[in-house]
């Protein structure tokens, strides 16, 4: 169960900035969204506490009164892992929230599962599979899915740490060795992306005093301890908590000389090397490690300060470091009387946002998001400033970032005061700066393709074949503004250049602006001018032109975006108050495509193709429908529709990245029958209001397989992807005349069950008739 809280309050200031948004010829997106995650079904004691936010931002786990859950977007909650397990924890999720870990109790033992909407729960099994004392817990997932670490009671009783693969089974990773009274015990706390590569601690025999050690296990090498800060002090100890996607850094926290514990940052080059704190942290210094950016360049924390309260405690503030920088302060939201107190809870994979907790200077406990351009700010403050009120929640909590740093994942006290877990969108401005034009550029088709001699790397089939199945709907974008072009001219005949309101006036020209997005990080905007002429009192004919802009997300921060320009023409005839309703229209446009597509060379390494496009796409819609008058000021207008639009895409050979590719040109054609109603109510002479539903069923639909070479390599090839089948549409909208002459229309389209295709669009415009 999700649902969006949006309180949007309207100043005349705000008024005309909306208005303005609204008529530029690229319309802004509304980027900032709240959506709460809800409840699992039947229960009565209501909870949800998500624990960790998938890297790609669409799933969340966590943990609700009855057990662990899981939450993606588009979806309901899950009870995870249903009825197998009792007493779930779960502990990890994959980088595309695919492949969620915990642990349970299940059949008298206490094991570690994994669990895919797939094939449910399944059971890892333990190192000793016989008796009664049986035990194992998994404590992190691979980003890839495929591998699981954690630690099971082996054959010897002892508590050991364990790597986990589908065809491997569950393999014990041994010991750096026993503790000062025999005592053994390790356990593997993290994983890197693929999984070959896992860190946590265990006890070893070097010296007598030694409580834990940090350690690093591969495949190759086996276990290797890390060492500590120093030497550790007196009673030395050191654990490992994050590693970097190659496996090659290690963050954590040890003892240090002083017996202080200490973040640390560890190489195979330098080894383990001491953080430090910010300042000197006071006499009884302290920092510790809340998290590491894939490539181990940026780590975040928390550290005692200088500073000490009355009654003696050092408090603390959150740290980000880098190599160049050391650790550096992140300072705090305000200063109060209980202050100040900051910590870090995360930060994104690429290192570009944290999240965490802060004091205010209003006593209260606030959350952060730190960005170098922006620095720290309240997040309730910055969301409220973009018009969602979450003032009404006590927001307790910051559990998670995705990996672009736009998505954070949370939980506080519902207006209910009931625990509940939230996502946040709040995206940041793009810092790759577009390619420079050339003035000369001529069509791509037009030039010799130059030559690419790619660089040594590696690519699994798989993950070939994801990057390009992450391409195979960027046709569809060019679809969408075809089929949104008609839509405009559907607003523009019946909300700013009705036949009936330009019966006395013969011209209504007109200035519309269109939004569109996707929830899956996709945006649109169109702006649109044009003429309408009154050919007799019931039929209108319009022309207009428009310019369109398009931004859309790919995986691992790709990027599609598209430039779109073109023309549309429509007639509209309205019968008077009653009767006949028909309109009809065409739209054709070109399209320029600026397309990035990322994938992974190797187990780790983000490899970035990129390439130019053009194309275009063309459409036409009919509709017929019949008014009834009811009441006086009311009519209802029932109708049917049916649309037709076709994009193409020319071939284009990418540049730059380990393996670019040569694709061949493509294309998606659609054709949808609508059937609705629509209700307009006339408030006043100068108000209208109006709303529709309608349900959609696409009669035919074709998306091309994307196919190319890998260049200097083979052919290669994914399959089309699926289309949408049926759908549902609600709208609303209104219209207000300013002057006899001159109109102020808006409305907004919420779609439902449709994939792939804007979920929303909004249109409003100004028209004047003469």
């Amino acid at each position: 169960m999700s649902s969006s809280l949006a309180i949007f309050r309207i100043t005349p200031l705000n008024s005309l900035i909306y208005l303005s948004l609204f008529l530029s010829p690229t319309l802004s997106a509304l980027d900032y969204s709240f959506d709460r995650i809800g409840f699992l079904p039947g229960e009565e004691n209501t909870s949800s506490m998500i624990s960790h936010l998938s890297r790609d931002g669409s799933t969340v786990i966590g943990a609700a009164v009855n057990g662990g859950f899981v939450w993606s977007t588009g979806n309901s909650m899950i009870d995870v892992p249903g009825s197998v397990f009792t007493n779930v924890y779960l502990s990890g999720v994959s980088a595309n929230g695919a492949v969620v870990v915990g642990s349970g109790s299940h059949n008298a033992s206490y094991e570690a599962f994994r669990w895919t909407a797939e094939k449910g729960a399944q059971s890892l099994g333990f190192l000793t599979p016989v008796g009664d004392n049986n035990y194992s817990g998994a404590a992190a997932v691979s980003q890839d899915g495929q591998v699981v670490v954690g630690s099971s009671r082996n054959v010897s009783n002892e508590m050991e740490a364990f790597r986990w693969t589908e065809d491997g089974g569950m393999q014990g990773l041994g010991f750096l060795g026993a503790n000062h009274s025999g005592s053994r015990l390790s356990a593997g706390l993290v994983t890197n992306y693929s999984g070959n590569t896992v860190a946590g601690h265990s006890t070893n025999a070097t010296r007598p005093n030694i409580f834990r050690e940090a350690f690093i296990w591969t495949e190759s090498e086996g276990m290797q301890g890390l060492g500590f800060i120093g030497d550790g002090g007196t009673a030395p100890q050191s654990a490992a908590r994050y590693l970097s996607d190659d496996g090659l850094v290690v963050a954590g926290e040890s003892s240090n000389a002083n017996d202080h514990t200490e973040a640390f940052r560890w190489t195979k080059e330098h080894g383990m090397q001491g953080l430090g704190f910010i300042g000197d942290g006071g006499t009884t210094p302290s920092s510790s490690v809340a998290g590491m950016s894939s490539d181990g360049s940026v780590i975040v924390g928390a550290s005692t300060t200088p500073i000490i309260s009355t009654d003696g405690i050092y408090y603390q503030q959150a740290f980000r470091w880098t190599e160049e920088t050391g650790m550096v302060g992140l300072g705090y939201l305000g200063i109060g009387n209980i202050g100040p107190i900051s910590m870090a809870r995360g930060i994104s994979a690429d290192g570009s946002t944290i999240i965490g907790a802060s004091t205010t200077a209003q006593d209260k406990i606030d959350l952060f998001v730190w960005r170098s351009d922006t620095g720290m700010f309240s997040l309730v403050d910055f969301m409220f400033a973009q018009g969602i009120d979450l003032r009404d929640w006590v927001m307790a909590d910051a559990s998670g970032v995705s990996g672009n740093g736009e998505i954070i994942s949370g939980a506080g006290y519902n207006p209910d005061m009931a625990i509940e877990g939230w996502l946040i969108r709040l995206p940041k401005p793009s810092v790759t700066p577009d390619p420079p034009t050339d003035p000369e550029k001529t069509d791509p088709e037009d030039k010799p393709k130059p030559p690419v001699t790619p660089p040594v790397g590696f690519i699994s089939v798989s993950e070939l074949n994801r990057s390009m199945s992450d391409m195979a709907y960027v046709p569809m974008s060019g679809l969408s503004v075809a089929q949104g072009a008609l839509q405009d001219q559907r607003f523009i005949s019946t909300e700013q250049c009705a036949s009936e309101g330009v019966r006395d006036k013969r011209y209504c020209t007109f200035i519309t602006g269109a939004g569109e997005f996707w929830r899956g990080d996709g945006t649109q905007g169109r702006g649109s001018v044009g003429v309408a002429v009154a050919l007799s009192p019931s039929l209108s004919l319009g022309v207009s032109a428009y310019l369109g802009n398009q931004h859309y997300d790919l995986r691992l921060d790709g990027k599609n975006k598209m430039d779109s320009y073109g023309g549309a023409l429509f007639l509209n005839y309205s019968e008077g108050k009653q009767g006949l309703r028909a309109f009809g229209a065409v739209t054709a446009s070109h399209l320029d495509y600026d397309l990035r597509r990322h994938y992974r060379n190797g187990s780790y390494n983000i490899s970035r193709s990129s390439g130019e496009s053009s194309g275009h796409a063309v459409g036409g819609m009919v509709r017929l429908g019949w008014a009834f008058n009811p009441q006086e000021s009311v009519s209802v207008i029932p109708f049917a529709e049916l649309s037709w639009a076709k994009a193409t895409m020319k071939g284009y050979r990418e540049q730059g990245g380990t393996f670019p590719i040569d694709f061949d040109g493509r294309k998606a054609n659609e054709t949808d029958m609508r059937l609705g109603s629509e209700l307009r109510y006339n408030l006043t002479d100068a108000v209208n209001v109006n709303g529709g539903v309608a349900w959609v069923h696409r009669l035919s639909g074709e998306l091309d397989r994307v196919s190319g070479t890998v260049v200097g390599w083979s052919e290669t090839s994914v399959s089309a992807a699926k289309l949408p089948t049926d759908w549902s549409e609600v709208s609303l909208g209104a219209s207000y005349k300013l002057t006899p002459d001159m109109n102020v229309s808006a409305s907004t389209t919420s779609t439902i069950g449709r994939s792939y295709q804007p979920d929303t669009s909004v249109r409003a415009g100004l028209s004047v008739s003469f």
